[in-house]
């Protein structure tokens, strides 16, 4: 996975090479303060008519505790994600969820 600040520099940089450069910007910054740009490349190898297997990414964003509110007066409770109850972790949900979609496809 690239890192860049600036999406003109990772689409020229892949078009004169035809690879990333694998460099993380590891510069904090505020909400709008400079977007990173977050760019993936994956040889698909000789591509041709007959069936191949898919390339799956996911993306997603995780908090956990995912809510806080308030049941009493000056008592807060946190909850989880739901997927906790059924996965033991986000990474097994992940895991499921990409075996389920690859399944699916092919």
């Amino acid at each position: 996975m690239t890192y860049h600040t600036n999406e003109t520099s990772i689409w020229s940089q892949f078009a004169a090479t035809g690879v990333l450069n694998n460099v993380a910007d590891r510069e904090f910054r505020t909400i709008k303060g400079g977007w990173p740009t977050f760019a993936f490349a994956h040889d698909l190898g000789t591509v041709s008519a007959r069936k191949t297997d898919p390339v799956v990414y996911t993306i997603g964003y995780v908090r956990d505790p995912l809510v806080q509110f308030s049941n009493v007066p000056n008592v807060n409770s946190m909850r989880g994600p739901y997927y906790l109850t059924r996965y033991g972790s986000t990474f097994e949900m992940v895991r499921s969820l990409i075996i389920s979609f690859t399944a699916v496809r092919m």
